[in-house]
């Protein structure tokens, strides 16, 4: 668009005042021809932030053209442009021309808003340039093609490759995306995550409604580090251990392959939401301070995120209710409302559904021979669906001690290159993921989760595959070929 000039909209400290534009501008030739339009118009599609409130609001443009050639001289957007902004834009234009040419006082300014001619008149009353209100036939007309130009060129500007990522929103009524908005500003208000640990889940699950199937995912709260606020989702424990056992910080692509993408409510800014998203947050009164976006990341980039916004404003307020009601550590919560049940801390057990609590688990772990003499043997364990997989794992230590047989149960399981999906070839590899370690501060699995993965490695001891079995046990049992040491106990 021929001399546009889009001034950053960030304001820079250091930019001159109006005073001193105006002394400037007193010492500029006037040229007796050089005849002015101001005028602003507003835009749609592109908001901005008040620059009192905060809120998004449909940004004005100020307007500068040169009445002769009809030349845009000056164009910025801003929220709410004052009298006083206006003139700064006019003096800029006289000390800064954008086409190149010489610096000069125009002998006329005409505009058709009364009171803006008459804010004008007084401020540039000292530079003998004459400002009058005056109907201008035509001026929409010319202005129209200009502004929807505009408005394409900065939607692009201020979304970038946003653009390109998922609407969160689609489809969500109204009342919907105000209800988030709402609940996201009184969450961070509340900042629950100075009572809620970081590192324990909240687990969140619904009731089928004609609206919508049962659901559960689980989530933690971030903001106590000051880098991000909000929630991390995940959709299943599984999902949850993935992540927490292949997390890196040098390595984010680690995670992102083993779970197949990390999902984050989080205050955002404008820059990292999808246009469409940012109107409708607009229409529903969110503000710059407290703008939720919903967001999932890939392996490959952005993906479209899984957890259902309705349920989110729910979650939001009961912790912030429980945040604004104490300032000391929350140990335990359970709420029911609105058909959502909300439990903290989580664990494993708590997705597990009545089919699979109604079952066991059979786990078989194939030992190699190793160096030390260890012949090739395997362990057969069967267990209740919901018993914790360190559970199992310190009753088989116990019943392997009482043998004396001379091998040890996994400490270190990754899924199996075949579930993983690792690359054969050496510049595809990645390791496959892990999934679960002995170290009692890390996420633990029932024997039902490893039923639903099936089959793992230890690098160390042993392949094991697990299935689920109809059939409930109470207790654990375990079967093995290999035979007693010398120290066993003789019963």
């Amino acid at each position: 668009m021929p001399g546009l000039f889009l001034a950053d909209l960030q304001e820079d400290p250091e930019e001159a005042t109006l005073e001193e534009l105006l002394d400037e501008a007193r010492d500029l030739p006037q040229q007796p021809s050089a005849l002015w339009v101001v005028a602003t118009r507003q835009l749609t599609g592109v908001p901005l932030p008040h620059p009192d409130t905060g809120k998004l609001v449909d940004p004005w443009l100020m307007i500068v053209l040169d009445a002769r050639t009809g030349e845009m001289l000056f164009a910025e957007p801003h929220p709410l442009p004052s009298s006083e902004q206006i003139a700064e834009a006019l003096l800029l234009c006289m000390l800064e021309p954008n086409d190149g040419s010489a610096p000069l006082r125009p002998a006329q300014i005409l505009t058709e808003d009364g009171p803006l001619a008459l804010s004008l008149h007084m401020i540039l009353t000292g530079l003998g340039v004459k400002v009058e209100r005056q109907d201008l036939p035509g001026l929409n007309e010319a202005l129209a093609q200009m502004v929807g130009e505009l408005e394409s060129h900065l939607g692009e500007e201020m979304s970038g490759p946003q653009a390109k990522a998922p609407v969160f929103l689609a489809g969500v009524p109204a009342d919907e995306t105000e209800a988030l908005v709402a609940a996201f500003r009184r969450f961070l208000a509340a900042e629950p995550w100075e009572v809620f640990s970081g590192t324990k889940p909240v687990y969140v699950a619904w009731n089928a409604t004609p609206d919508r199937e049962a659901g559960q995912f689980y989530a933690t709260l971030m903001g106590r580090a000051g880098q991000e606020f909000g929630l991390t989702l995940y959709p299943d424990w599984l999902n949850y251990a993935l992540h927490i056992y292949n997390f890196s910080p040098y390595d984010l692509q680690q995670s992102l392959e083993a779970t197949g993408g990390t999902e984050a409510l989080v205050l955002s800014v404008p820059d990292r939401l999808h246009p469409d998203d940012l109107a409708a947050m607009y229409v529903a009164g969110a503000d710059l301070q407290s703008l939720p976006g919903l967001m999932r990341i890939g392996p490959d980039g952005p993906l479209t995120p899984l957890t259902p916004v309705a349920l989110l404003p729910l979650v939001l307020d009961i912790l912030a209710e429980r945040a604004e009601s104490r300032s000391s550590a929350v140990t335990s919560l359970t709420s029911e409302r609105g058909g959502v049940r909300i439990r903290y801390p989580a664990g494993p057990r708590d997705e597990l559904s009545v089919a699979e609590q109604a079952g066991s688990v059979r786990v078989v772990m194939e030992y190699a021979p190793n160096m030390v003499g260890r012949p090739a043997g395997e362990v057969v364990l069967s267990g209740p669906a919901d018993m914790l997989f360190r559970k199992a794992m310190g009753g088989l230590r116990a019943w392997l001690d009482e043998r004396d047989i001379q091998t040890s149960p996994p400490f270190r399981l990754n899924l199996s290159a075949s579930e993983s999906g690792a690359g054969s070839e050496p510049e595809d590899y990645l390791e496959p993921p892990l999934v679960w370690e002995s170290r009692v501060e890390l996420p633990d699995l029932t024997l039902a989760h490893l039923a639903r993965m099936s089959k793992f490695q230890d690098a160390w001891f042993c392949d094991l595959t697990a299935e689920w079995q109809p059939g409930k046990l109470d207790a654990l049992s375990i079967v093995s070929d290999f035979q007693p040491g010398k120290k066993a106990t003789k019963k």
